[in-house]
């Protein structure tokens, strides 16, 4: 969760220097896709300014958020990372005509 909150910040940090902290759509912020200057959930975002969330972990996208736990061989979806009850979703910044809330992130741990 740290590594992930610290990451969007900095993210936020870059895109606000360079005005790119409004755009609601999909804008490219040092190779990091991002909106309201937080990277998204999808591929490109938040998975590129983590380095190796991906690769380490077990991450799956669901809409504007993405779970992720610890590697397992039945864990390739969102819906079965949700599942395990041990997991970080990062939900991507959201909002409209400028305004924006903040991504977040939140931790699941039921079964951990």
């Amino acid at each position: 969760k740290g590594a992930i909150d610290g990451a969007a910040g900095i993210t936020y940090g870059k895109a606000a220097l360079l005005g790119k902290d409004t755009q609601s759509a999909a804008v490219d912020v040092d190779g990091i896709s991002t909106k309201f200057g937080y990277p998204v959930a999808a591929d490109g975002g938040i998975n590129k300014a983590v380095l190796g969330l991906d690769t380490d972990w077990a991450a799956a996208v669901s809409g504007s958020s993405r779970v992720i736990t610890f590697k397992g061989s039945d864990v390739d979806t969102a819906a079965k990372i949700v599942a395990t009850e041990c997991y970080v979703t990062y939900t991507e910044a959201s909002g409209s005509g400028g305004v924006a809330s903040a991504a977040s992130t939140s931790i699941d741990l039921g079964k951990c």
